[in-house]
């Protein structure tokens, strides 16, 4: 997607954006099937720490490369997607990319990335994942 429907979130976060994050990066569960190994959590928690949050526009979330105003990193999630789901999403994302499995700046193979963070997302939380793609399905096929 691109354009204003998955642009780069540009609002400014009111502290929401910043303990959704937070929440979820400190649930076991998260943590469990993000894989991170005892270093990369400490430095994937640091990643947060030096992060900029911001409110996304339409899209779901946001986990980008730096941020023009000085975070090493940009997420974010729409006012409507401040849920476990959505942010666990982003949240792997950043997992990956301290785990040098995919960095968030390398734009190939987009398709298999969001296909791997999408099973990682429905292994963290199966009927949360269900509801939002279902939700998202609706909205995009103009359901009821």
């Amino acid at each position: 997607m691109s354009g204003w429907l998955r642009g780069k979130p540009t609002k400014p976060d009111d502290g929401r954006v910043r303990e959704a994050f937070r929440r979820v990066a400190l649930d076991p569960m998260f943590l469990r099937v993000a894989g991170l190994a005892a270093a990369e959590l400490e430095e994937f928690l640091a990643a947060m720490e030096r992060a900029s949050y911001r409110f996304a526009g339409l899209s779901l979330g946001w986990a980008g490369p730096p941020d023009e105003d000085g975070g090493p990193y940009l997420l974010g999630l729409s006012r409507w997607h401040l849920r476990s789901v959505p942010t666990a999403h982003e949240l792997f994302h950043l997992a990956r990319h301290v785990r040098k499995r995919k960095r968030l700046d390398d734009e190939t193979s987009v398709w298999r990335e969001e296909a791997i963070i999408w099973g990682q997302t429905f292994r963290y939380h199966r009927i949360g994942t269900i509801l939002e793609v279902a939700a998202s399905l609706a909205v995009i096929l103009g359901g009821p």
